[in-house]
């Protein structure tokens, strides 16, 4: 799904310890994915920690 994505694709992002986040999608690089999140809080993932990407 990752490579599916553009930026600017809203997402709902769902870690292995089972947390869920929701944001825009920046970019994906070397390894991570960032999105913004509310209030423009840039938030930065590791790919291996990713359960599920969903695009809202």
């Amino acid at each position: 799904m990752i490579s599916k994505l553009k930026s600017g694709n809203e997402v709902k992002i769902t870690t292995k310890d089972g947390k869920t986040f929701e944001g825009i999608f920046m970019k994906k690089h070397g390894g991570h994915l960032s999105t913004i999140a509310g209030l423009g809080i840039i938030l930065t993932f590791p790919i291996h920690t990713i359960v599920n990407i969903v695009k809202i």
